[in-house]
């Protein structure tokens, strides 16, 4: 069975740059403008930049969860958890370690 080392400092420290990214695009999505001067297409920009702002919001949450997840993976594998080890030694055979 192929070795795995994990850290969980390094983990978090991953974690915390790519939540870092995360909040970027928050704050992103919140300058968004809401109203835009598009003449006769200013309705049909507003609808596209509503839903750009809609599904990146909705993708920012999705990053949070696994985000969370991940997080809560490393410490069970680190507590020796053994049902999460069990996940990863699943996978093994499907070549994925």
């Amino acid at each position: 069975m192929t070795q795995i080392s994990v850290e969980q400092d390094a983990v978090e420290a991953l974690l915390a740059k790519y939540r870092s990214f995360i909040d970027d695009v928050d704050a992103a999505l919140a300058a968004f403008p809401g109203v835009v001067d598009g003449g006769l297409a200013s309705e049909k920009i507003g609808i596209i930049a509503e839903a750009v702002v809609r599904l990146g919001k909705l993708a920012m949450v999705a990053e949070e969860a696994l985000c969370q997840v991940t997080s809560e993976v490393v410490e069970a594998l680190l507590d020796e958890d053994q049902d999460a080890a069990d996940v990863f030694a699943g996978l093994e055979g499907y070549g994925l370690l």
